[in-house]
């Protein structure tokens, strides 16, 4: 809501996706808040919590973290789903543990992204990058920095490259 404040943008579709979250299990801070609880303190901002499948997290278990090969899975989902939406151009904001369990070794086996994607995101960055599927298998995909894509680091609200 700092880059792009609903107000501002009103006809962007907000999609929380439970796949996208960070490692979940064990630790109280990877439990999502329950769906009732979050329409509550989101309300009027235009997110769609109901595309969160359930209303209580059932991703979190107290006894142990979810396994990393679960996590690149739920991540891959999350690419099919967005490779699915209409939009061409997608904002995806997500813990930077999503995205290395998705990419770094050893990942998962339908993704690969190039050295500039698949580094470590630092606190608030963000990359311009391209998600394209495999001309040979329509379920593999490949993720890469634009050509004259850029990264940054956003602090108080505001890009700064």
């Amino acid at each position: 809501d700092l880059i792009f404040p609903p107000e501002a943008a009103p006809e962007i579709p907000r999609v929380p996706l439970d796949d996208l979250r960070e490692i979940s299990g064990l630790l109280t801070n990877a439990k999502r808040r329950s769906r009732t609880e979050l329409e509550a303190k989101f309300k009027g901002g235009g997110w769609q919590f109901s595309a969160l499948a359930t209303e209580h997290d059932e991703l979190w278990t107290p006894e142990e973290l979810e396994p990393h090969a679960q996590v690149a899975e739920r991540g891959y989902q999350a690419l099919k789903w967005i490779w699915q939406r209409r939009e061409r151009n997608v904002l995806v904001v997500a813990h930077g543990g999503i995205y290395h369990f998705l990419f770094k070794s050893p990942g998962h086996p339908c993704v690969t992204a190039d050295p500039v994607t698949s580094a470590r995101f630092h606190n608030c960055e963000f990359k311009s990058c391209r998600l394209e599927v495999s001309s040979e298998d329509p379920l593999v995909f490949t993720i890469e920095v634009l050509p004259n894509g850029h990264t940054a680091c956003v602090r108080g609200g505001r890009p700064r490259l």
